[in-house]
C-alpha cells in the first residue's frame, strides 16, 4: 500500500501479488499481479495479470487487463514543430490532453524441447482502445494530426525468447534474448494498420554476492 502527499495532490496505490504453488510445477501453478492507483488530480492506473505455466500442459497462458487515465499528458507538437524547452507545469492545458486507454492482451508460450531447454516460442492477441480529449484552445486541439481522435488498435503478435537466467522471480545470473514481431490490420480489429519487430535483452551479473546484481537492459524496436 503506497500513500503520498506532494504539492497538493493525493496519491492511493495499492499492489497485490498472489502466487499458487504446486509440487512440480516450476515457477509456479498460478500467478496473479494487481494494481490499484489514482490521485486527487484524476490520474489513475489500475491492472491485473494472470500467469499460468502449466494451465494447457506444456502451454503457458498469460492474461492482462488495464485501464489507464492521465486527465495532463503532454503534446508539443510533431517533429521539428514541437516547442523547445517547454514542459507540463501542473494543469497546463495547452500542452497536455486528456489520455485514456484499456489494454487487454493473451499470450500463449511452449518450450518445444522440454522446460529445461531455454528456447521458447510464444504468440497472441492485444487490444487497445484510446479515448483522446484535447482541451478547447489547446496546441492538440489546433493542429489535430492523425489520431487524434482515439479509437481501437488490435493486433497479433509473436516472438522468441531465449533464457539461460538462474531464476525467472529472483535472477542472479544469466541473459534472456527475445525478438519479436507485431502486425494490426482491419482484420484484427485496428482502425489502423502496422507492423513492427522489437529486439530486446536483459543480462544479469552477480557481483562478489548473490544478494548483489547488476541488470543490464538493451531494446531496439522499429515501426
Amino acid at each position: 500500500i503506497k500513500a503520498r502527499l506532494t504539492s497538493g495532490e493525493a496519491e492511493l496505490g495499492l499492489v497485490l501479488l498472489a502466487y499458487v504453488y504446486g509440487k512440480d510445477f516450476r515457477p509456479y501453478r498460478h500467478g496473479l499481479t494487481a494494481q490499484f492507483f489514482a490521485t486527487t488530480t484524476g490520474f489513475q492506473g489500475h491492472y491485473i495479470t494472470w500467469d499460468a505455466p502449466h494451465f494447457l500442459g506444456p502451454v503457458r497462458v498469460e492474461a492482462h487487463l488495464e485501464f489507464h487515465k492521465d486527465p495532463y499528458a503532454p503534446y508539443y507538437g510533431p517533429g521539428n514543430h514541437t516547442f523547445p524547452g517547454q514542459y507540463l507545469q501542473g494543469p497546463d492545458k495547452f500542452f497536455g490532453y486528456t489520455n485514456a486507454w484499456t489494454w487487454e492482451w493473451l499470450r500463449f508460450r511452449i518450450k518445444p524441447f522440454g522446460d529445461q531447454s531455454p528456447l521458447t516460442l510464444y504468440a497472441g492477441y492485444q487490444y487497445r482502445y484510446f479515448w483522446i480529449t484535447p482541451y478547447a484552445g489547446s496546441n492538440l486541439d489546433m493542429e489535430r494530426p492523425n489520431g487524434v481522435t482515439g479509437g481501437r488498435n488490435g493486433g497479433a503478435f509473436a516472438g522468441v525468447l531465449f533464457d539461460t537466467r538462474d531464476d525467472e522471480q529472483n535472477t542472479h545470473s544469466g541473459f534472456l534474448i527475445q525478438v519479436a514481431g507485431r502486425m494490426a490490420r482491419p482484420w484484427t480489429a485496428s482502425q489502423f494498420s502496422y507492423q513492427g519487430v522489437t529486439f530486446g535483452t536483459r543480462i544479469f551479473f552477480s557481483l562478489w554476492t548473490p544478494r548483489l546484481v547488476l541488470a543490464l537492459h538493451g531494446e531496439a524496436d522499429h515501426l
